[in-house]
This record gives C-alpha cells, structure tokens and sequence, in this order.
C-alpha cells in the first residue's frame, strides 16, 4: 500500500512535538530528541524508540515511563529536555 501526497500532508500537519513532561498519561510517543547522557542511552531512551507515559508522580515528583520490558522514573527537569511525537 503506497502513501498518497495527501497522507504525507496530514502527517506533517500533526507535527505536535512536545516534552516528556508534556505527554499525557497513558498515552505512547516516539522519542525524536534526546540530550546526550549515557545513562538515557542505557535505560533504552533513544531517537527513534516508543515510549509509554505510565504517570506524573505528584509534588514535582518524577515521570514514570515504560520503554520495552523497563519501567523508569525519570526526573522532570530530565523529562522536560527529552522530545517526544505523541502518536
């Protein structure tokens, strides 16, 4: 099945990046930009990988998400820096 110039459009319409700390809970985005920390790189958060939105804990508490078989809390000031396309 061959993309139309049309679908291409309305993908490009939808560009909605927004930060880790940004996605909802429940919901999954593809991580575009991620700040070059080996620790990240570690974990499996990479450009390109599917990531979860399991919650925001409360009282400036970390961001929970699942990225394969892992679960991580992630700090917010970490989260905010890491870019993700909601889909």
């Amino acid at each position: 099945m061959a993309l139309k110039v049309e679908d291409l459009k309305l993908n490009v319409e939808r560009d909605n990046r927004v930060s880790l700390l940004e996605l909802s809970t429940g919901n999954n985005g593809i991580v575009l930009d991620v700040p070059d920390n080996i620790m990240l790189s570690t974990l499996g958060i990479r450009k390109g990988k599917m990531l979860h939105c399991r919650g925001h804990q409360l009282f400036g508490g970390p961001v929970v998400i699942k990225t394969g078989d892992r679960q991580i809390a992630l700090h917010r000031r970490l989260a905010e820096k890491i870019t993700i396309q909601p889909v």
